[in-house]
């Protein structure tokens, strides 16, 4: 059966039982910078992904708007100034703390996506057809397929429609929650839409019905579609609802997300919802206080399976992989200047809501410098609590605090 659908009143007061969590941070921090691309879009009061990406749900291929606002003033190359391929190359380098017992550590090319985007039918603004196909060539890929959509735009997406202004069809990433390209994210580990396993097989439809309300309903075949064939997996779909309202006159955002799965053959269904909410101090405050505080509160049913064996032991995610989880997050992000963001970050995940003391956090610090035009260097260091005594000192991801740092270059 689906899991139990939250109302938003449940939701939102969920949300705020984690404020003194959100609040304490922020007063003891008081800065901090998130991945998540709709931290941007709330700085600059624009409730439309595509000003800078070729989705409209956010993150993967860049517009030229998109390469030119990463460019932070540098130069670019003019053979760079166009939307019609790119690459995102990142290095990850992890020193963690428990080195008798751990999963992973060392020097790594995270990603290496290379990307294309071709028109197949006269543009007319952003009107039109076009073909997305992205490709991750890092040998530490689990999956190397990543974007691969068909992408229609039937009316000019400046203007405001109820009716789809985007349509896409083929492989992408389901708008749910709070985007971002961390994939150790508990929020997005715990309702199956990271950014390297979240990718998923149908189509897309998005739209402005007003310039404040965005909307995102996705339909899909399977689970976890890689875009192979699969036994059973033509009677298995699932639908992701997101919706989003951005004032352009107010300094916040507030979304909710909703996900539901049917079951694969003798297994179960899987189901997930999400509020989200952000708040710009930066337009708050007339441009005197650049900082944006990004909040999160999420609950799923039977997507614990899907964990990263890499984060908690297998007996722990086994005894609990049909259970209902319960999973939080807060970013705030500082600008120092145009070029450097102070980094802090709070992640929460109760893999089962019905044991409250075995959660799971993790509290960020860290700084992110841009060196170029989409060039930037991010250092970080990762405190993990794992509160089930079982789970303590194991090597694993939930348990084990780690200093990394990374690389991106974005062409």
């Amino acid at each position: 059966m689906c899991g139990e659908i939250w109302s938003p009143y449940t939701l939102f007061k969920k949300l705020f039982k984690l404020a003194p969590h959100f609040v304490t941070l922020a007063a003891t921090l008081d800065s901090t910078a998130a991945w998540a691309r709709i931290n941007y879009a709330l700085k600059m009061a624009n409730n439309k992904c595509t000003a800078c990406h070729l989705a409209s749900a956010g993150a993967g291929p860049k517009t030229l708007n998109g390469k030119l606002y990463g460019a932070r003033e540098w130069a670019m190359h003019p053979f760079l100034r166009q939307s019609y391929a790119g690459a995102d190359v990142k290095f990850l380098y992890l020193d963690p703390t428990q080195k008798q017992d751990e999963t992973r550590s060392g020097l790594m090319n995270m990603a290496t996506n290379i990307w294309a985007s071709v028109p197949i039918t006269p543009e007319e603004g952003d009107q039109g057809l076009r073909i997305v196909a992205e490709q991750n060539f890092s040998s530490a890929a689990t999956t190397t397929a990543r974007n691969l959509y068909l992408r229609w735009a039937p009316t000019d997406e400046t203007g405001t429609s109820w009716l789809p202004q985007y349509i896409f069809l083929g492989r992408f990433l389901p708008p749910f929650g709070i985007v971002t390209d961390e994939h150790d994210t508990y929020v997005r580990m715990q309702t199956g839409t990271m950014w390297n396993f979240g990718l998923r097989m149908g189509a897309l439809f998005s739209a402005n019905p007003v310039d404040s309300i965005h909307y995102d309903i996705a339909l899909l075949n399977g689970q976890q579609n890689t875009g192979t064939l699969v036994a059973g997996e033509a009677a298995m779909w699932g639908t992701v609802l997101n919706l989003r309202w951005m004032p352009s006159t107010l300094p916040f955002l507030i979304g909710a997300s909703a996900s539901y799965y049917s079951p694969a053959p003798n297994s179960y269904d899987r189901s997930a919802q999400s509020v989200y909410f952000g708040l710009s101090f930066e337009r708050l405050t007339g441009q005197r206080v650049p900082v944006q505080l990004l909040a999160e509160y999420a609950v799923a049913r039977n997507w614990n399976s899907l964990i990263p064996g890499s984060f908690a032991t297998a007996d722990y995610l086994s005894q609990n992989a049909q259970a209902d989880s319960v999973g939080g997050l807060t970013e705030i992000d500082w600008d120092l200047n145009l070029k450097t963001t102070l980094i802090a970050k709070y992640d929460y995940l109760l893999l089962n809501k019905g044991f409250s003391g075995d959660a799971f956090q993790k509290y960020s610090l860290g700084v992110k410098r841009w060196f170029g035009p989409n060039l930037w260097f991010m250092v970080r260091y990762d405190k993990a609590v794992a509160n089930k005594p079982e789970e303590r000192d194991t090597g694993f991801l939930g348990s084990n605090s780690i200093f990394w740092t990374l690389l991106s270059v974005q062409l």
